[in-house]
C-alpha cells in the first residue's frame, strides 16, 4: 500500500464523511508525513514555499482535526500513516459479502448505497427550496443525475412536511401536447388529483375562464383555487421538461408561467407557497429555437460531473481496488461522468473484468457504452456543423476556440469542457471514438 493509495483513501473518506475536501497543501502535507515521519513541520514548509508558522497554526491543526474527526481516532504526525493503512485494511476485511449492484441504467433509489452526496450543492438546494416562491432550474446533459437529484430535494420537501407533487413531462401523451389549451388543463387536473382535491375546471367563471386563454387560466386556477386549499407549501418537481422543447408554443407559454411566478411571488402571499423544482437535459436544446428564452429561470444550477474524491468513493463502494495509475487512467477516461463512471464500475464488478481489457473496447460499437455513444453520434449527424466542429476537437492536440453557437451545443450534449474561451473533449472515451468516426 503505497503513500497515494493512503491519501486517496484518506480525501474520500473525509469527503464522505465531513462534506469536505482536502485543499493541494492539506495534502501535500499529509503525503509528506506519510512517507517520512522523521520530517520536521519546518522542512515540509520550506519543500511547499510556505511559512513555518502558517502551517504550524492553521494548517496542520485543522488537517489532524479533520483526520481525527473522520476515523475517529487521535491522528498526529507520528501515527498518520499508520491509522490509515490499519482503517483501510479494516474496511477491507469486514466486506465480507459481495456488494448488491445497482443497475446504472436508473436513477439512483432513495438509501441507496451508490449515491454519491454532493453536499455542499445539495445543502443550498434545500435551502433555496424553503424560500417563499422558489423556482430551481436543473440543468445538464442526459444522464449526468438530474432526476437523482430531484427525487432528494422532494424527500428533504416532505421532511419539512411540505406538499410534494412530481410530473414526469416525458410521460405527457401527444393528444395532450396539441395545444396549449390541453396541456394547461392536463396540468391543473394532474396536480389538483396528486394532491388529493376536486378538479373544477369545468367551472367556467371563477376558476377557468375560456375568454381568458389558457396561460392565465392556468395561472388563476393555481391562485385562486389550489394554493388557496392548502396549509403548506407545495413543491412541483417537473422531470422531462425537454419534452416540452419539442412543442415550442407550449414551452413559451409554459416558460413564461414560470417567470411569472418566480417574479410575483414577491409581492404574493398565496404564489409564495408555490415551490418548484424544473429538470432540463440541455441535449434537448439543440433542437429547439427556444435558446434565447427564458430557460434559466429561478435558481439555475448546471450539474458537474464528479469529483476525483467522488469518484474514488464510487470505486470503493463497488468494491473495486485502484491503484493511483489505475485511478488516474479511469478520471481522464470517463471524466468523472456520473452514467459512464457508475456504468463503467458496474460492469467491472459485476463480470470482474480486468481494466485494460474493459477499457480497450470501450471506445468501439460494441463495447459498454456503444448505446450511449450511438446516440451522441446520431445528434452529430443530425446536425453536420456540429458535426464538424466537433471533429476538429477531437482530432487537434491542444484545446481550440469554436463559434459560439458550435461551443454552446457541443457543452449542452457534454461532448466538450470549456477553458476560458477554448474547449477540449470532455474525456478521452469522446475523444477516442468519434476521433475514429469523424
Amino acid at each position: 500500500m503505497n503513500t497515494e493509495e493512503l491519501v486517496n483513501f484518506a480525501e474520500a473518506a473525509i469527503s464522505r464523511q465531513m462534506g469536505v475536501s482536502l485543499n493541494d497543501l492539506q495534502q501535500f502535507v499529509l503525503r509528506a508525513c506519510c512517507q517520512d515521519q522523521k520530517k520536521t513541520y519546518d522542512r515540509i514548509a520550506s519543500e511547499c514555499g510556505y511559512s513555518a508558522n502558517y502551517l504550524k497554526k492553521k494548517v496542520i491543526p485543522q488537517l489532524w482535526h479533520l483526520l481525527s474527526q473522520t476515523f475517529g481516532k487521535k491522528v498526529t504526525k507520528a501515527n498518520c500513516g499508520l491509522i490509515l493503512k490499519e482503517c483501510r485494511e479494516s474496511i477491507s476485511k469486514t466486506k465480507v459479502r459481495p456488494v448488491k449492484l445497482e443497475s446504472p441504467e436508473r436513477p439512483v433509489s432513495l438509501g441507496s448505497l451508490f449515491y454519491i452526496e454532493r453536499p455542499v450543492l445539495e445543502q443550498s438546494l434545500y435551502e433555496e427550496i424553503q424560500e417563499p416562491g422558489a423556482v430551481i432550474s436543473l440543468k445538464g446533459p442526459s444522464k449526468i443525475g438530474k432526476t437523482t437529484l430531484l427525487t432528494r430535494i422532494l424527500a428533504h420537501a416532505e421532511k419539512q412536511h411540505y406538499h410534494t407533487v412530481r410530473l414526469n413531462l416525458n410521460r405527457t401523451g401527444s393528444t395532450v401536447l396539441r395545444s396549449p389549451v390541453l396541456f394547461f388543463r392536463w396540468f391543473c387536473t394532474n396536480l389538483t388529483l396528486q394532491l388529493g382535491l376536486q378538479a373544477r375546471l369545468e367551472e367556467l367563471g371563477p376558476y377557468w375562464n375560456e375568454d381568458l386563454g389558457a396561460l392565465t387560466n392556468c395561472y388563476l386556477y393555481f391562485q385562486k383555487y389550489l394554493l388557496a386549499q392548502i396549509s403548506h407549501p407545495i413543491v412541483l418537481g417537473l422531470d422531462g421538461m425537454n419534452r416540452l422543447l419539442e412543442h415550442p408554443a407550449i414551452a413559451r407559454d409554459f416558460l413564461a408561467l414560470l417567470q411569472s411566478w418566480c417574479e410575483e411571488a414577491k409581492d404574493c402571499p398565496v404564489c409564495q407557497q408555490l415551490r418548484i423544482v424544473a429538470c432540463y437535459s440541455t441535449n434537448a436544446c439543440i433542437r429547439s429555437d427556444l435558446n434565447k428564452s427564458p430557460l434559466n429561470v429561478g435558481y439555475v444550477v448546471d450539474l458537474p460531473p464528479f469529483t476525483p474524491l467522488q469518484v474514488h468513493d464510487l470505486a470503493q463502494r463497488h468494491q473495486l481496488p485502484l491503484s493511483s495509475q489505475e485511478f488516474t487512467q479511469l478520471q481522464s477516461f470517463v471524466g468523472g461522468f456520473p452514467y459512464l463512471t457508475r456504468k463503467l464500475f458496474y460492469q467491472a464488478a459485476r463480470y470482474e473484468l480486468d481494466w485494460n481489457q474493459l477499457l480497450a473496447s470501450a471506445a468501439t460499437d460494441t463495447g459498454i457504452f456503444s448505446d450511449h455513444l450511438h446516440a451522441l453520434l446520431q445528434v452529430l449527424q443530425d446536425f453536420p456543423d456540429l458535426l464538424g466542429a466537433y471533429r476538429q476537437v477531437v482530432t487537434a492536440e491542444t484545446p481550440i476556440v469554436l463559434e459560439q453557437k458550435q461551443t454552446f451545443g457541443l457543452i449542452c450534449l457534454g461532448l466538450v469542457r470549456k477553458e476560458h474561451n477554448q474547449v477540449m473533449a470532455s474525456c478521452q472515451l469522446y475523444r477516442q471514438y468519434f476521433r475514429d468516426r469523424l
